[in-house]
């Protein structure tokens, strides 16, 4: 048990670059320092791999308690050897490859397969039968640690995961809650399409009761990257023919009665939907960047399913997910988050960024316009939210957000596209729009620490330039509104003068409607 022990530090160390200082470090500079550690280190991998069947063996006649300092020695130095990392090891260690070393290299892949295959037969059963929860969470990560081996098995993470999921309600493990979340948002992308739609709602609650912020925000990082890309592979085989497989549209986040509440409800105590909201959106942008090139031949790492196909050209397609992402979570424009605007900031980001891809401001392209089928759909739902977001304007609750939202409208909106004989309706867009806008610009109750007036008026003044200047209505009623505002009190000396310039400008495009 001892040399277990020992062995398992040497390799945990050396794995999390954390080494403890020994005697003779001072002798040597750093770069020999690891080398004499990774000769070490490399010398101990190949025993254990040649005696693997005996240390197993040896480890199922120690006491339970003792078991458990068997477990990582042996999957560390299998998945060395069978992953190749074994090699890089070598030469950290400057050690000469030819002689001793040669034996390892003639290790066939299916031999090495076999290798890790026997260790998983060996760790298994301990998930089942063990009633130390320890035990089961050490076996698990270690499975999990095997299944990233290439050739592993989507099963063998299952069953870890599984097995793991289970301690989250045992008394006695409550304080690692946070470790179990962690072991299973990190390999979501070794399971297989079934199993990762299965876990989302279930992941979301457990990571709605952790207590650490930095916790939670890792987790739905890892979740919403991965729902993302599971989105992406449902269409895509859609496309294809294939029947659609239920859960796996964004909206199913969204479908537990708790989280929907929160989504739904002005006010929250939890920060958990500010986080999700957020996460969500960033992991439209990560989607939505350029691949990275690939840097290994695969062996390192194995990504199966809905994550790779995520990685590969399917992420092309990112403003599909992005889109459905941006009509469930509207109405957190509508929420009051005691002052803080992370999340509707996100949101209003992505929202511009799909306005600018599908140019709303022209309204919906036609098929003789080069237009496919679905731009043509993307953009009608689009304009739709538009048109929802319009109405969202009389309930915002954050001060700060309002004349960030009149902009995101109004900047896009399609305004040709609007009916002509609802002109004098209240409840026509751009009737809502403007009168948004003279609440922001004769807001004179707005303290400081809940909103920014300065820049909300320029804000809106722009908008109001922009608009009057493309739209002859828009452009009557704006100059209704500014001759008004540049009147009274509310307008100080620069926003006057910013006034009277804008004015000229609408007056000049329309007399000259021809060169707008």
């Amino acid at each position: 048990n001892t040399a277990f022990e020992s062995v398992g530090r040497l390799f945990q160390e050396f794995d999390s670059k954390r080494m403890s200082r020994l005697a003779g470090d001072k002798l040597v500079d750093s770069e020999n320092s690891l080398a004499i550690r990774s000769k070490w280190v490399s010398s101990m991998v190949d025993i254990v791999w040649k005696k693997r069947s005996a240390l197993m063996a040896r480890s199922l006649v120690l006491p339970v308690e003792t078991f458990r300092s068997t477990v990582f020695p042996l999957v560390f130095a299998v998945k060395a050897v069978a992953s190749g990392s074994v090699e890089v090891i070598r030469q950290l260690s400057k050690a000469n490859t030819s002689g001793a070393n040669a034996a390892v290299v003639v290790d066939s892949n299916a031999e090495k397969l076999v290798g890790v295959s026997d260790l998983v037969t060996h760790l298994a059963p301990f998930l089942a039968s063990s009633l130390d929860p320890a035990l089961i969470f050490e076996v698990g990560i270690n499975m999990l640690y095997l299944a990233d081996v290439a050739g592993g098995k989507p099963e063998w993470a299952s069953q870890s995961i599984i097995a793991i999921l289970t301690l989250w309600d045992r008394q006695e493990f409550s304080s690692a809650r946070e470790s179990i979340v962690r072991a299973v948002v990190t390999n979501l992308h070794l399971l297989d399409l079934h199993m990762q739609v299965s876990l989302f709602r279930r992941l979301l609650l457990m990571v709605r009761n952790l207590r650490a912020e930095s916790d939670r925000m890792h987790a739905l990082a890892c979740i919403c990257r991965t729902a993302l890309c599971v989105h992406l592979f449902a269409r895509e085989s859609a496309r294809r023919g294939q029947k659609p497989l239920p859960g796996t549209d964004i909206i199913s986040l969204f479908e537990d009665a708790r989280i929907k509440d929160d989504l739904n409800s002005v006010t929250s105590k939890s920060l958990f939907r500010e986080e999700l909201v957020a996460m969500l959106v960033e992991s439209c942008f990560q989607l939505s960047l350029p691949l990275p090139e690939q840097k290994f031949s695969g062996m390192e790492s194995r990504v199966i399913g809905a994550l790779a196909y995520g990685t590969g050209y399917g992420a092309l397609n990112w403003t599909e997910p992005a889109l459905e992402v941006v009509e469930v979570c509207r109405p957190c424009v509508k929420w009051d988050c005691d002052g803080r605007t992370y999340a509707i900031d996100c949101y209003l980001k992505l929202l511009v960024r799909l306005c600018h891809i599908y140019d709303t401001r022209g309204g919906v392209k036609r098929l003789k316009d080069g237009a496919s089928q679905d731009q043509m759909l993307n953009e009608t739902r689009l304009q739709n939210l538009q048109r929802e977001l319009v109405k969202d304007l009389q309930e915002v609750n954050t001060p700060r957000i309002l004349g960030r939202l009149i902009w995101t409208i109004a900047e896009h909106i399609d305004l040709e596209g609007l009916d002509p004989l609802l002109a004098d309706d209240p409840d026509d867009p751009l009737n809502i729009i403007i009168a948004n806008m003279h609440k922001v610009l004769f807001n004179l109750d707005a303290a400081a620490t809940t909103s920014n007036r300065l820049q909300d008026v320029q804000a809106v003044l722009l908008c109001a330039q922009r608009m009057g200047s493309r739209h002859a209505r828009a452009g009557q009623l704006i100059t209704k509104e500014l001759e008004e505002y540049r009147n009274h009190a509310a307008a100080d000396t620069v926003s006057k003068h910013q006034t009277r310039l804008i004015l000229q400008r609408i007056k000049y495009v329309s007399n000259l409607p021809e060169r707008k």
